[in-house]
Parts: structure tokens; sequence; C-alpha cells
């Protein structure tokens, strides 16, 4: 990984780091090992969500689902407002991810 990672999310065996280039790596938890990364054509990543077998990322604009093998399922726009972002996920009946406001 060349740029610094900026968020990241660990599932079981897995350990998913989005970096400053807008690619996701997919990392080994015992090794550190590298299994594979894919660029999501973000600029930043505000959340990553597991949630069964997929993976959500979002940025300021968009959400991207993944499954965990890096295959893109769909990219989904969301509509800016005047002054605030899409800054949290949660998946219905399952996990929550707050908002991070540490950097407003």
């Amino acid at each position: 990984m060349g740029a610094p990672g900026r968020r990241f999310a660990i599932d079981g065996e897995r350990l998913f780091v989005f970096d400053a280039e807008g690619r996701l790596h997919c990392l080994d938890v015992a090794t550190g090992g590298l299994i594979g990364r894919v660029d999501l054509e973000l600029s930043l990543a505000n959340n990553m969500l597991f949630d069964g077998d997929r993976l959500y990322v979002s940025d300021d604009y968009s959400v991207v689902a993944l499954r965990r093998d890096g295959q893109v399922l769909w990219r989904s726009a969301i509509t800016p407002n005047r002054s605030f972002s899409l800054c949290g996920l949660g998946i219905p009946g399952g996990n929550i991810v707050q908002p991070d406001f540490s950097k407003a």
C-alpha cells in the first residue's frame, strides 16, 4: 500500500483497508499478506459496514456494495444537499454505524 490507510474494517480473518488513493485492500489478519485490492473510485471512505457476505463503503456522495472477493455488485449515487453529506450507514435489523463528526 503506497498511500496511508484512511478507514478499515475487520471481519473474521480479513482486514479491509481503504487508502487515500481510493483503493480498498484486503489483508489476511494472521499474516498481513495482501489477498487483493480494488479501486473503488471514491475520494474517501466515510464508513464501511459488513452485512452477511457484503461490504458497503460510502463516501460523501455514493455507496458501493462489494462481495468479500472484491467484486463490485452495485454503486449508487446519493444526491447531495446544501450542507450535509452521507456520513452513516445502517442495515435494518443488523449493524449500525454511527456518523463520525471528528473532522467537522
